[in-house]
């Protein structure tokens, strides 16, 4: 099992992103993925980033580029303009949860990390999304909502997605 903390959207940036999104092999909502971990104390996890949630208010970025990742696998995404605010937000909430076990998982990583947002995870399909994106795709103001914990177990060959935990922003 492995866990993801993610930045949600708010109703009508998951709207226009859905406009992009063609296939997914995960069935997430839209979000901006900020650490993946091997391993948590998922009490002690939840009870810190409600803390570190407190303070935290609602914020608006810019999705502005697209791309392609091809490791592990091909991702098409849409990303954002990378604010000083994005990248202290990405370190802080890691220095919060540096005794969560992230080997293997490092791309997730303070100073190796390439916000995003998935559009298409599928091998075959993935060229197909990203020349339509690169056509039809439009930068615009999106806004940050929540963070939520998502547990992602392989059972057989099934994966076993949970939501663990919201933490709607002020």
């Amino acid at each position: 099992m492995f866990y993801v903390l993610t930045l949600n959207f708010n109703q009508d940036t998951k709207e226009k992103i859905a406009n992009f999104r063609k296939k997914t092999e995960y069935n997430f909502e839209p979000h901006i993925t900020i650490g993946a971990f091997n391993d948590i104390d998922v009490d002690k996890a939840m009870k810190l980033t409600k803390d570190y949630c407190q303070n935290l208010k609602k914020f608006k970025i810019q999705l502005s580029n697209v791309g392609i990742f091809t490791w592990p696998k091909p991702v098409a995404w849409i990303g954002p303009v990378v604010t000083e605010e994005l990248i202290n937000l990405h370190k802080d909430l890691h220095k919060t949860l540096d005794f969560c076990d992230t080997k293997g998982l490092e791309y997730y990583l303070p100073n190796n990390w390439v916000p995003h947002c998935t559009v298409d995870s599928l091998e075959d399909t993935v060229e197909a999304s990203a020349l339509y994106l690169m056509k039809n795709f439009k930068q615009f103001a999106a806004e940050i909502v929540a963070l939520e914990w998502i547990s992602i177990e392989m059972e057989n060959s099934d994966l076993k997605i949970k939501t663990l935990k919201t933490f709607e922003l002020q």
